[in-house]
């Protein structure tokens, strides 16, 4: 029962530097959403992790573009 969230660093854009986030990323043609969690978490973090079930779907619209985040 644990959910990781990770505080981004300096960024070029004040509206993301040093906010807080649920780590992922962009989801390849040939895999699912799982594997791609999977895959961006152990590349950005070097963590293993187990997914649990789906928590929520955010759209979120920046200044310069547009965010669909699922949160397992």
């Amino acid at each position: 029962g644990q959910i990781l969230c990770v505080q981004r660093g300096e960024n070029k854009y004040d509206y993301i530097s040093c906010k807080w986030e649920f780590p992922g990323g962009k989801i390849e043609s040939d895999e699912t959403e799982e594997q791609a969690l999977i895959r961006e978490i152990q590349a950005e973090l070097q963590v293993k992790i187990r997914l649990g079930e789906k928590l929520v779907i955010v759209n979120h619209e920046y200044p310069d573009f547009t965010l669909c985040r699922h949160a397992t």
